[in-house]
């Protein structure tokens, strides 16, 4: 019995880093994967903020608890949410999926769209992010600050996409250098 409890004396800090770890590994995963592709926006990255990371945390354990996805009624900040049964991070691609239904010629507020325009509002620059799992299914809020989808703001703070432009603007550098060299070969 004592060699068993020198275990679990040994082996409980261990288990509980592994947990905190695995909580930490998801949160950096997301904000990762969020300025991934806040970046194809040419919106600024997004920092990690501890207090909202907590309540996102706090949050997801009472969805989970109920079964059940509804907003909370706290003001301050932009939320998103999501369950699914595949990997929790993988709520941030279905958010971000939603720029198909995005109408970039007429930008406003849609609830088809809103997860999508949150993610990418380019007027935030912090977020939180938690999950809570239970019989299998992810439970993720995450929540934005300042809060995005403010009416009016949308086509200042939802850029389209840029991965074509790079790709312009490299094209026409390469066009300008070689016409230019050739004018000095021609002089």
């Amino acid at each position: 019995m004592q060699v068993l409890s020198m275990y679990i004396l040994i082996l409980l800090p261990f288990c509980v880093l592994q947990f905190v770890q695995a909580h930490a590994d998801f949160a950096e995963d997301s904000l990762k994967i969020h300025n991934e592709y806040r970046a194809k926006h040419g919106c600024p990255a997004l920092q990690l903020d501890h207090e909202l990371t907590t309540g996102c945390e706090d949050y997801a354990k009472i969805l989970a608890a109920r079964g059940t996805l509804e907003h909370s009624k706290q003001k301050g900040f932009g939320e998103n949410l999501c369950y699914t049964g595949d990997e929790a991070t993988s709520c941030v691609k279905m958010w971000y999926d939603e720029i198909s239904q995005y109408d970039f010629n007429m930008p406003g507020f849609s609830l088809e769209t809103g997860h999508f325009t949150a993610l990418v509002w380019k007027a935030s620059t912090k977020m939180g992010i938690g999950k809570e799992t239970k019989s299998g299914v992810n439970y993720v809020v995450a929540r934005y600050q300042p809060s995005p989808n403010m009416l009016g703001e949308f086509e200042k703070n939802v850029p389209r996409p840029n991965n074509c432009v790079f790709h312009s603007v490299s094209f026409g550098f390469v066009v300008v250098a070689a016409v230019w060299h050739l004018i000095e070969l021609i002089a």
